[in-house]
């Protein structure tokens, strides 16, 4: 990994990820700006859809370092900043040195970001969030103006890292936070000097982050999200009450093993590993931490909430306030669980030094009573060894084993290292106790944590050859090799029967089209277009291939791949392939009719649901007809005879440029997504981009030769750099102002 010959394509690292981020890289090295991808659902904002994270400023060093390398040292080191970040708030919070230290290793190897590198945005985001929270509490104690604007600052950063539920998150928590103050600061603060430095910090953020936070609004309204998700979906992966005994028995159930487990259970989060240590300095600090453990504790609850999702009647309540009606999977809501956790061990374990340094009884009560229950994990642990093959038999006895739990050899393993770790923890704390080498015992119980959480999360993520990755194959290369601007589909149910995201790389080539330069129809993105989508589900409307012609014709689509064979002239077999014992097939359709196209008349209809049935009619001739979306206008006149052509002269990711050649007035039909933005010229002149066979674009053109031109030109993006502009000159501007809040509640209080 660290050579990077290797790289990291555990799940969603693939498909979702590595394609955008090489997209947008390839795109500014050859100096084009990356509004649009082109290659992936007929065509689909790039810059907005915050997965490629174009603006998150450690992406520079794709500039200058080759692709693979910054990848996976990116991946790596924001463990290393997780854990620098926790350290620097826990040292806020005035914890020493050791405890800070182990707070951040807890952090760093505990199973949520460990789970959460394959979904990049979360690691990266969550990484920022103790520096949030850190400068959020140190302007409150300082009183200075520049903390806030720098917890704005990282509060922005964090978004552009692509991952709006925990920006959302750590807003909520920054709101909990001002209730909270007095306890963690000592200090009692006006509730308006509070409401006023939230209020101050939400502006600032909003204004910073405009250069991307207006285009992602613009297509989170025309994405298939804009209308929010049914409460099934946005429960999906919820954290089950099961599933708390994976804190100490990783993939206890074995969700991993079958596609249906995958699906019916919680598996966003690959393992969910904390061990004993961080509940035993949780005791700890919740039994001596003062009035700031209650803030903590309320993390906990309140990550747990969520995090618990459909398995408590609290979220059906959520459900119905956006932004929750948006977001899918509550598991990833208990980073705040690990996060307090963390930071309760670091607590925890200063605790523990000051009160055996300073006889605290109850302190010592507590390690006794860790010592005894280490003692009867030894009893556990020998059990376990010298009973083993009973204790199988009993488990395959009551059916403790797949498919409804993970193997009885994992689970058991599993089960004898806790117990281990915690034997030998326990008895680490009963030696602090009692002995006068109290560094090197601290060491001790330092590394026993850490090794602990390292063994039990090491391995929870996967790899490739970057070589493999990045040479197409298979049905990739011949794509390749016949390269121009034709498109290849994927059908749904050949996704279904193979199911193969990264194996099948070169024949279910989707997600990986703007690797290779190829278009598709498909891709991997959540916030895809809603009209777009709409187009893609017909295909689950039609019985067969052969019934999909119109389909294929509108999305300008030549290739198909299919798990099954064709027999029908229309469609020529290219290449056929192995995957996962099942065949794979490449067909050429023969009735391809381009993607550029002239017509001589259209029919409007401004319902889409009409439009649809129009599209599936097997009836309809798409290749004669044209059908728009609206209400006719008064335009040129047209002759239903006039015959035309278009050709390509040009194709860029955001510009388009044809030949029209036409016998009489008619259409220009490009098939590429419509999206707002996209303007046409005729000869120079504007003129109205229609929305035409539901998803796609089209002009009207006169007679003649003309030249036409397509261009990408996001107005969203551009007042978003307005905003962005008055924020810098806002932020600079209170920064100079004065190193001080300006508050006369809180100047009267200084001079009493």
């Amino acid at each position: 990994m660290l050579s990077s010959k290797v790289i990291f394509t555990e799940r969603d690292l693939a498909p979702f990820f590595i394609p955008p981020k090489m997209l947008w890289v390839s795109q500014l090295k050859n100096l084009q700006f990356p509004f649009w991808n082109p290659h992936n659902y007929c065509g689909i904002p790039l810059l907005a859809t915050l997965q490629p994270g174009i603006f998150y400023p450690p992406h520079i060093f794709y500039l200058v370092f080759p692709f693979n390398i910054v990848w996976n040292w990116l991946v790596i080191l924001h463990f290393v900043f997780a854990a620098a970040t926790m350290y620097a708030f826990l040292r806020f919070m005035k914890v020493s040195h050791p405890g800070s230290t182990v707070g951040g290793a807890v952090f760093m190897l505990a199973g949520y970001l460990l789970s959460v590198h394959n979904l990049l945005p979360h690691l990266f985001g969550v990484a920022w969030f103790p520096l949030i929270l850190l400068y959020f509490l140190k302007y409150f104690e300082s009183e200075r103006q520049r903390h806030l604007i720098l917890a704005s600052i990282f509060l922005v950063i964090q978004f552009l890292a692509g991952a709006p539920e925990i920006v959302i998150l750590t807003g909520i928590v920054l709101v909990i936070t001002i209730f909270f103050l007095g306890a963690i600061l000592d200090k009692d603060i006006p509730l308006r000097s509070r409401v006023k430095g939230l209020v101050l910090l939400g502006v600032i953020v909003v204004l910073l982050s405009g250069i991307q936070l207006t285009a992602f609004y613009e297509l989170h309204r025309y994405s298939i999200r804009s209308a929010g998700l049914s409460y099934a979906s946005a429960t999906t992966w919820s954290f089950a009450w099961k599933d708390f005994i994976q804190f100490f028995l990783p993939d206890f159930f074995g969700y991993q093993q079958t596609i249906e487990k995958y699906w019916l259970n919680q598996s966003w989060l690959k393992t969910l590993y904390l061990g004993i240590g961080p509940l035993l300095f949780s005791v700890l600090f919740f039994a001596k931490g003062g009035r700031t453990r209650w803030f903590f504790l309320g993390l906990v609850v309140f990550s747990l909430v969520l995090g618990l999702g459909g398995n408590t009647p609290v979220y059906k309540l959520l459900h119905k306030i956006p932004p929750f009606n948006s977001v899918r999977y509550p598991v990833k809501f208990l980073f705040l669980l690990f996060f307090a956790l963390s930071a309760m061990t670091a607590m925890g374990l200063d605790i523990l030094r000051k009160g055996i340094a300073y006889k605290d009884r109850t302190v010592r009560r507590i390690v006794l009573v860790f010592f005894y229950s280490g003692f009867l994990c030894a009893l556990g642990w020998a059990f376990l060894n010298f009973r083993y093959n009973e204790i199988t038999a009993f488990l395959e006895h009551r059916n403790i084993r797949p498919p409804l739990f993970n193997d009885i050899w994992f689970n058991l393993h599993n089960a004898k290292r806790f117990l281990l770790f915690s034997f030998v923890l326990c008895t680490g704390i009963f030696l602090y106790l009692e002995l006068r080498a109290k560094r090197i015992v601290l060491g001790f119980i330092a590394a026993v944590l850490v090794a602990d959480l390292f063994l039990a999360n090491y391995g929870f993520y996967g790899s490739a050859s970057w070589r493999w990755f990045k040479t197409p194959d298979a049905f990739a290369k011949v794509l390749a090799d016949n390269r121009e601007t034709e498109r290849f589909m994927v059908s749904v149910k050949t996704e279904d029967d193979l199911n193969s995201i990264l194996l099948g790389k070169d024949l279910l080539v989707a997600p990986y089209a703007a690797v290779h330069g190829l278009y598709g129809i498909g891709g991997a993105e959540v916030m895809r277009i809603d009209h777009q989508d709409k187009y893609l589900r017909l295909f689950n409307c039609v019985k067969n291939i052969r019934e999909a012609r119109n389909l294929l014709d509108i999305g300008g689509v030549k290739y198909a791949i299919l798990s099954y064979p064709v027999e029908n002239d229309q469609f020529r077999l290219v290449k056929k392939e192995a995957l996962n014992d099942k065949e794979v097939y490449l067909y050429e359709y023969r009735g391809y009719p381009g993607r550029f196209l002239f017509f001589s008349n259209a029919r409007y209809f401004t319902d889409d649901n009409e439009v649809m049935l129009r599209i599936i009619d097997q009836g309809f001739d798409l290749k004669r007809e044209l059908i728009i979306s609206g209400q006719p206008r008064p335009g040129l006149a047209r002759n239903p005879r006039a015959k035309g052509a278009v050709t390509l002269v040009s194709y860029e990711p955001a510009k388009v440029v044809l030949t029209s050649r036409c016998e009489g007035n008619g259409f220009l039909y490009i098939g590429d997504t419509w999206y707002p933005g996209w303007r046409a010229y005729v000869d120079g002149r504007r003129t109205k981009v229609y929305r035409a066979n539901l998803a796609f674009r089209a002009i009207e053109v006169p007679a003649g030769e003309h030249t036409v031109v397509f261009a990408y030109v996001p107005i969203s993006f551009y007042a978003g750099c307005i905003l962005t502009v008055f924020g810098m000159i806002l932020s600079t501007w209170l920064w100079r102002k004065g190193p001080k809040i300006r508050d006369p509640i809180l100047k009267n209080e200084k001079l009493l």
